[in-house]
């Protein structure tokens, strides 16, 4: 099936090939395995769930496993029950001038959410 002068250089010069080729299969059985996680994606891929206030950076990056369950800390920045407003009372948008969104709250419902908020 090959020339003459190939069996006789391969019969000269005999090599071991099986050490290249342990070599080839093992790198391309990592490409195979780093494609297939690119392709499926990473199976303990982690994102985060947001802890504070909005903009301050305060998340913590968790396994999806656990973040199914809330924050139990969260109860903490609660720290007052609502007023119930009487009536009468002065609304958020006549004492201060520039309150555009919670205007409609009483005056201690709008410094209980102000200080809830810093």
């Amino acid at each position: 099936m090959f020339p003459k002068w190939f069996d006789k250089w391969n019969a000269d010069n005999p090599t071991n090939i099986f050490g290249p080729a342990i070599a080839v299969g093992v790198v391309g059985s990592a490409i195979f395995f780093a494609a297939l996680v690119v392709t499926w994606g990473n199976p303990y891929q982690t994102e985060s769930m947001q802890t504070g206030p909005r903009g301050t950076g305060m998340s913590v990056p968790e396994y999806n496993v656990s973040r199914s369950a809330p924050d139990p800390t969260i109860e903490a920045y609660y720290t007052e029950e609502p007023y119930i407003p009487e009536g009468g009372e002065e609304l958020a948008k006549d004492i201060y001038e520039n309150v555009q969104v919670l205007g409609e709250l009483t005056d201690d419902n709008f410094n209980r959410l102000m200080l809830a908020m810093t």
